[in-house]
């Protein structure tokens, strides 16, 4: 496995929790970096938008810039990179026997999720199957609701949505 950067371990903590703020000091303990790293990382972060620094009294505190362009961009390619790292794509598709399309939608696949929100994902199969998520709700931290679907069976509102999504497999 490919090590990472004390950058993506910032960004990992801050896509996980983004509407936590947190003291530079205790954002290096739960990353495991030194204060003077932790606080070097969080300048270049502030420069490129993705985070933002608020002072409360004296101490300085940093949350995710939710309203940055550049923050969705990223937290969307760390969401999918979680979702294809976790092998869980692989397994719907064993499970499903091939399903049409796997598709990605809602605020997970759009970079917008927080803490509360779940990971959406929409399958066009005509297989009704029922998949203990547990083990991969673990890894990303989030809920996850599996939609089985047919396209005829899905009202217009639903098929605008999945096609605003992000098919993860197959084709529309």
């Amino acid at each position: 496995m490919i090590e990472k950067s004390n950058t993506e371990l910032f960004l990992q903590e801050i896509f996980k929790h983004p509407t936590t703020k947190y003291t530079i000091r205790g954002l290096a303990k739960k990353t495991r970096l030194s204060p003077p790293t932790a606080l070097r990382v969080v300048q270049k972060l502030e420069k490129e938008g993705i985070i933002q620094k608020s002072r409360v009294g004296t101490a300085s505190q940093v949350s995710a810039n939710i309203n940055s362009k550049t923050y969705i961009w990223m937290k969307r390619v760390n969401n999918l990179r979680g979702i294809y790292e976790s092998g869980m794509i692989e397994e719907i598709i064993k499970e499903f026997n091939e399903p049409q399309a796997i598709i990605l939608f809602g605020s997970y696949g759009r970079g917008e999720d927080i803490e509360r929100s779940d990971i959406d994902i929409a399958i066009i199969t005509s297989r009704e199957n029922k998949m203990d998520m547990n083990k991969y709700e673990e890894i990303l931290g989030r809920t996850i609701s599996l939609h089985c679907i047919t396209l005829d069976n899905v009202s217009k509102e639903f098929k605008s949505n999945l096609c605003n999504g992000i098919i993860l497999n197959g084709a529309l």
